[in-house]
């Protein structure tokens, strides 16, 4: 049977129990109305969690020397904190957050793709997303703790899988390749360029790409992924379902072009990459062109 990359709530509570199953709380609170717009879910996750979940700060799992926010961590140094969660090769991780951002009407597990992003990146192979998160894990009214539990330490041996992985300068030749296509997982104001939160000299998208909002993926209420058929018609124009196509996705700085990652890999594609820096890090180099459009290719 093939992996599955994200599983229920219902094969979540059946497997706690099972000693080859890591459950991880990755959640970041993204609250633009708060002083701290990015802060950790290590407040809630002490207050409630899934039964035997350990706590992902994506902030300590980042490369702590980088200049952009959430930019992957270097493989030791990653591969030594997850073995510190009791991770080794034959663990399955599933991976959970408490949603994208405070207030939105859309659900997205973007931090747990994120990390669910960067352990595949690691080479790890069995790793899952909890399908709706710890919203709908409360709705549901399944079994939560507060319970913190500390595993022994895993053993992990893996290489780092660098197809994954896409910088800047695989970003601009691809703007020239037609068998490399970009997808902008942005929300559709900021693709065409009528939100600039970079400034008005940089709004819009990278060219040639196509815009895909990583927050018309699920139900807004459930946060239920829609059926694959729907998933599969959000990708028509970018031809990303195409196996003779390779797929960039990019973002604000690389977290909901996970998700875009992870439901790709869902529908089973294989030539798939994130652009780690995405807009953040484009935006930045005046010679990176950016165009803006008044066509949206989501649907």
């Amino acid at each position: 049977m093939a992996h599955q990359y994200f599983v229920s709530p219902e094969w979540l509570e059946a497997n706690l129990d099972n000693e080859q199953v890591r459950v991880v709380d990755a959640t970041i609170f993204f609250d633009l109305d708060h002083d701290e717009m990015l802060r950790t879910g290590k407040e809630q996750y002490e207050n409630v969690h899934i039964p035997g979940a350990v706590e992902a700060n994506l902030f300590d799992l980042s490369d702590s020397e980088a200049k952009l926010p959430f930019t992957a961590a270097k493989q030791k140094d990653f591969v030594t904190k997850l073995e510190e969660m009791g991770i080794s090769n034959d663990t399955h991780v599933v991976i959970y957050d408490s949603g994208p951002q405070v207030g939105v009407n859309y659900s997205a597990s973007i931090w747990a793709a994120r990390l669910a992003w960067q352990m595949l990146y690691a080479g790890l192979e069995k790793v899952s997303i909890l399908e709706g998160g710890l919203d709908r894990w409360l709705a549901e009214n399944r079994v939560t703790s507060k319970e913190i539990i500390r595993y022994s330490k895993g053993h992990l041996q893996v290489e780092p899988k660098d197809q994954y992985y896409a910088s800047k300068e695989d970003v601009m030749k691809a703007i020239q390749d037609d068998t490399t296509n970009l997808i902008d997982a942005l929300s559709p104001e900021q693709f065409r360029g009528e939100i600039a939160p970079y400034g008005e000299d940089k709004a819009g998208h990278i060219p040639t790409s196509v815009n895909v909002f990583y927050g018309s993926m699920s139900d807004s209420e459930t946060g239920e992924l829609i059926s694959k058929n729907n998933l599969a018609l959000k990708f028509l124009e970018s031809d990303a379902l195409s196996p003779d196509i390779d797929i960039i996705i990019y973002c604000g700085f690389g977290v909901g072009a996970s998700w875009i990652f992870m439901i790709l890999k869902s529908l089973g594609k294989q030539n798939v990459a994130v652009y780690d820096g995405s807009m953040d890090e484009w935006t930045q180099d005046s010679n990176c062109p950016i165009e803006k459009s008044k066509i949206d290719l989501d649907f």
